[in-house]
């Protein structure tokens, strides 16, 4: 198993267990933060979808230039 691999794993781990024992699930704090800011929510989701699925070349997906810093400062 990748590291990759147990990244995911882990964060689903930990989005179920934060599901079952948070005050309220992820999808109730999204729609409170959609009343508020429904574009700025859009389009970090949108933005979050193109980079997992590699739809978008790197040289325009800004979190492919966050790690692309990170990388250089290790």
């Amino acid at each position: 198993m990748r590291s990759g691999d147990r990244g995911w794993l882990a964060l689903g781990a930990g989005i179920a267990v934060f599901e079952v024992l948070g005050e309220e699930t992820l999808s109730q704090a999204a729609d409170r933060y959609m009343q508020h800011h429904p574009w700025l929510v859009r389009g970090v989701a949108f933005g979050l979808v193109v980079h997992v699925c590699n739809m978008i070349p790197d040289r325009y997906d800004p979190l492919h230039w966050l790690f692309l810093v990170k990388q250089r400062y290790r």
